[in-house]
């Protein structure tokens, strides 16, 4: 490489003039990169990474938000698992007490039920009783009168009312025998 400084002339890099660089085109060239290179930083790569950026908050923030999202929904199903049980028990207990309302309802009604039959029963054995009384009184004076006039057609003649009632009092202590 000295060779090639030694050989060029007055300065070092005009051997590059050899090979063709011309350097008012290579510095103008090189001022133009600059310049191009300035404005799309400015106008093009500032605006397209402030986009960027924007947009891979706005992805974090999704991100964030989705993972904040799913925990609600694992709480919120946590919770509605949690109601589910306690309405399950609650509906259980409303059932069972339902049942063992019913029951003592059916035993309740069964008691009165059978009260009222029992009511019903003696009730009904003491009407019979009585009419039984009635239809023995009955029975007795119909006999009583028959005894007397049965006596009355034998004897062929009246009987006086002391007779008649000695007669019937007879025959009734014979139909209770």
């Amino acid at each position: 490489m000295n060779a090639v400084f030694a050989a060029g002339g007055d300065s070092p890099l005009s051997f590059l003039s050899q090979f063709g660089v011309e350097w008012d085109i290579l510095v103008s060239q090189g001022l133009m990169f600059v310049i191009l290179a300035a404005i799309l930083y400015k106008f093009v790569f500032k605006p397209v990474m402030k986009t960027a950026d924007a947009r891979q908050r706005e992805i974090e923030q999704g991100v964030e938000d989705a993972k904040e999202a799913q925990k609600r929904l694992l709480e919120c199903e946590r919770q509605c698992s949690q109601k589910i049980a306690a309405a399950a028990q609650e509906a259980s207990e409303i059932i069972a007490k339902t049942k063992s309302d019913a029951k003592a309802m059916l035993e309740k009604a069964g008691a009165e039920a059978s009260l009222k039959s029992l009511e019903a029963l003696e009730k009904a054995k003491g009407e019979i009783a009585s009419e039984r009384e009635k239809m023995k009184s009955e029975l007795k004076a119909e006999l009583s009168a028959l005894v007397v006039k049965t006596a009355e057609s034998v004897l062929k003649e009246e009987l006086d009312a002391e007779a008649k009632s000695r007669i019937a009092k007879k025959s009734a202590e014979k139909l209770e025998a």
